[in-house]
């Protein structure tokens, strides 16, 4: 009983396997002539220049979607759809094929057979328009259902004949092949439509898409629409599906002398084979109550409201330059603006002080100015006499002995016996100063004024220890203004840091806050070796040898222990492991059990490989 359920389990498999590769090596022979099937087509094309060739697609439908719409009204949308299809005729003339794109725009995304064929019926009215010589077509579509259903073949002559044509050949081809020109119309057409949402506009419904179109017009394309308000003609009953229609892919019309339709050739490859005759009476009767309204299908068009010439002359959108233009003047406005603002208030905050100078001696309050102030020195003046005194001994410019740097911790001393403990304290916590200088090449000149105006923290200066260095490369040109950082060096001398020597000083200007230093010309930095910036191979070290010895001892114990247990081997012998990564040498469960499982491979693939060299060394004996 056993055996005999074994072999029928065994012979459905076998009959789904040659169910599979039947279908497979029917897909293989059909891509093998789906190369052959466009050039075929427009080789008849030149013998005949009445014939068309016509691609039709549709179009990933259309998401509706307007500009800067909130997160809500993104959600929950119905696409719209899109229909495309490229005509592609040979001119005799000019020696080349004549292509035209249509699209037409529809509500109604229900994509079945009665669709199609309304869609089908709208690009032979506008092709007519266009290229009134046409009378016989071959449509070349994909395998989806509304092109490959009993209803849309039985239904096509009907169509066709209606407006005075024939379809000769329905090719449908596999994926990927035959239907390129649509495709790249389609790309062009989603570019578009976000053009016209990137300028303000929407595309919500056919007739807003439609107006999008038009408002970028593309060469040899004609856009229209339609509402499709005539479902009430669609058939509810749809006629029984012909046997084995699925697997037919070329399908061929036949008319006689009169040009009445007789019946149509179905072949399951393109042009392979005699194939089978379907007659019309056959097809007629495939339909409970035969579809008769096929050729008087007549769609409400839509017209654009926008047109091209128009569209073209006033675009939607910006072109990105011109957003950048605007962009760079926003910002120099805004610079601009910022800048007076700063002057502004530095403007003001002078008047203040000048007004709190004359409020002072108006109220008789005594201040202290600095001694060097007839020679130069513009420095505000003290509320008190030590601070004045320290400016004029340490801090001011134009005193005489400001050429020679006196010891730093005779200075600090001073200091702090001449300041008091809050004053020193915000000193020495001074961090920044914004300051004005004028930097020349080499020696510097005799007679030159040099006046120290630092904006801070009051009592900052440069000549009380502190060390400063330039934040980046300072041009040797003309006046620059910078910001340095004023660094208290931990002990003399500062590794690293570069001073600025202050050159002689000596009143000329009181007007003129400037501060002249030297900066020594520097070699030229080394060149590098070759080769300097590629990067060392990586090495990936995932476990450490003690990590990996005790896995091995642990994989070569006679006993095997499970992962629980080796997890607690490795605590224990890690466990006098310190600092914040020593958790790592202790290795979890999920981790042991990996590195056995590689080892056990690892082991394993050496075995067979030392066979394998045995054998090989056998046989050269």
């Amino acid at each position: 009983g056993k055996e005999l359920e074994l072999l029928e389990e065994h012979l459905y498999e076998l009959t789904l396997i040659k169910k599979n590769l039947d279908l497979y090596v029917r897909h293989l022979m059909r891509k093998a002539l789906s190369s052959s099937i466009t050039p075929a087509l427009i080789e008849r094309l030149k013998r005949d220049p009445s014939r068309v060739l016509l691609i039709v697609d549709y179009k990933a439908k259309v998401l509706p979607g307007r500009n800067r719409e909130t997160q809500t009204e993104a959600y929950g949308k119905k696409g719209k759809s899109l229909w495309g299809a490229t005509a592609i005729r040979w001119d005799r003339e000019s020696g080349d094929c004549e292509v035209l794109n249509f699209r037409i725009v529809c509500d109604d995304s229900t994509q079945t057979w009665f669709h199609t064929l309304n869609e089908i019926g709208v690009t032979l009215d506008e092709l007519l328009a266009e290229w009134s010589t046409a009378k016989c077509f071959d449509l070349l579509s994909d395998g989806a259902g509304n092109f490959t259903c009993t209803a849309l073949m039985t239904s096509l002559p009907r169509c066709f004949s209606s407006r005075k044509l024939q379809i000769r050949e329905h090719v449908i081809s596999e994926v990927g092949d035959g239907k390129n020109l649509t495709d790249t119309d389609f790309q062009q057409v989603q570019r578009s439509l976000d053009q016209a949402k990137a300028g303000g506009g929407s595309v919500t419904n056919a007739q807003e898409i439609l107006d999008a179109l038009q408002a970028f017009p593309t060469a040899g394309t004609l856009n229209t629409g339609i509402d499709l308000g005539n479902r009430s003609q669609e058939p509810k009953a749809e006629p029984k599906p012909y046997s084995g229609l699925d697997s037919i892919y070329h399908r061929e019309y036949e008319y006689d002398s009169a040009g009445n339709f007789t019946g149509v050739r179905l072949r399951q490859f393109f042009r392979l084979g005699g194939g089978r005759v379907v007659a019309a009476s056959v097809l007629r009767a495939l339909w409970k109550k035969e579809f008769t309204a096929a050729g008087e299908l007549d769609p409400l068009r839509l017209t654009p409201t926008v047109s091209a010439d128009s569209a073209a002359r006033r675009p939607k959108i910006k072109p990105s330059s011109e957003h950048a233009a605007v962009a760079k003047r926003a910002r120099a406005s805004a610079a601009a603006a910022r800048k007076a603002l700063d002057v502004e208030r530095d403007l003001q905050a002078a008047a203040a002080e000048r007004q709190r100078t004359l409020e002072r001696a108006a109220r008789g309050q005594q201040t202290f100015e600095c001694k060097y102030s007839v020679v130069g020195c513009t420095h505000r003046h003290y509320l008190s006499p030590a601070n004045a005194k320290w400016h004029e001994q340490h801090a001011c410019p134009f005193r005489p002995e400001t050429d020679g740097p006196s010891a730093p911790d005779a200075r600090a001393a001073t200091r702090e016996a001449m300041l008091g403990p809050q004053r020193s304290y915000a000193e020495s916590n001074v961090e920044s100063a914004s300051v004005k200088v004028d930097i020349r090449r080499g020696p510097s000149p005799s007679g030159t004024a040099t006046v120290l105006k630092h904006a801070g923290q009051a009592g900052m200066c440069a000549n009380d220890g502190a060390v400063l260095h330039a934040l980046r490369k300072l041009p040797l040109d003309g006046p620059i203004k910078l910001v340095v950082r004023v660094v208290r060096p931990i002990k003399p001398p500062a590794y690293g840091l570069q001073r600025f020597q202050p050159d002689r000083l000596s009143a000329n200007d009181a007007d003129t806050a400037r501060m002249v230093t030297t900066v020594p010309n520097r070699p030229p930095p080394p060149l590098l070796d070759q080769g300097w910036a590629i990067r060392p191979p990586m090495e990936r070290k995932r476990f450490t040898d003690e990590q990996k010895a005790l896995l091995v001892e642990i994989f070569d114990r006679p006993d095997r222990i499970s992962e629980e247990a080796a997890e607690s081997l490795f605590k224990q012998r890690f466990a006098a492991r310190e600092g914040s990564f020593a958790r790592k040498y202790r290795l979890n469960k999920v981790q042991i059990k990996s590195w056995m499982s590689t080892e056990k491979t690892r082991r394993a693939k050496k075995q067979l490989a030392a066979l394998a060299d045995e054998e090989e060394a056998a046989a050269g004996r």
